[in-house]
């Protein structure tokens, strides 16, 4: 199976989903900073399956992350 391709040929991925997902993703993780550890490791494995297969607005978050 191959991730790239199947996302690619998503027709969410061309409405803009994948930047909206990423916004909810980060304020999950926001809420949930300092309560919750299981909701924060859920969202940071998204964040990296989304950055592996370079889902949305990931790896433009990420380098204004690191860059903050």
């Amino acid at each position: 199976m191959n991730y790239s391709t199947d996302i690619k040929n998503n027709p969410y991925n061309r409405d803009g989903v994948e930047d909206d997902l990423s916004k909810l993703i980060v304020g999950l993780y926001d809420e949930a900073v300092n309560t919750n550890n299981k909701i924060n490791l859920q969202c940071m494995d998204m964040w990296d399956l989304m950055f592996k297969y370079r889902v949305g607005s990931i790896r433009s978050l990420s380098k204004s992350i690191m860059e903050y």
